[in-house]
């Protein structure tokens, strides 16, 4: 399993300054549709969050199944393995 990269020492935030974020994310009244999408690394078929984290938590305490995401690929071949794999997508 690969480590998380919220649990490096350098990126923790103290629990009460991650509560007060998403907490007032969560208190928003908007559609998910005026947060900005979050920005997501595609690495060895995972999806990791590298910004957003904070909406992303506040999305699902209000029951939101779905937001806008941007995702990046660190190469073609991660991009093609992922559309053939989860989208069904081959590289013509």
């Amino acid at each position: 399993e690969k480590p998380n990269p919220l649990s490096e020492p350098h990126l923790r935030e103290p629990l009460d300054a991650w509560e007060r974020a998403v907490g007032h994310f969560a208190a928003l009244s908007a559609p998910v549709e005026a947060f900005p999408p979050l920005l997501v690394r595609y690495e060895q078929g995972d999806l990791v969050v590298s910004d957003g984290n904070h909406r992303y938590e506040a999305f699902a305490r209000r029951g939101l199944a779905t937001c806008w995401i941007v995702i990046w690929y660190p190469n073609l071949q991660e991009f093609e393995q992922h559309a053939a794999h989860d989208f069904g997508v081959s590289a013509a």
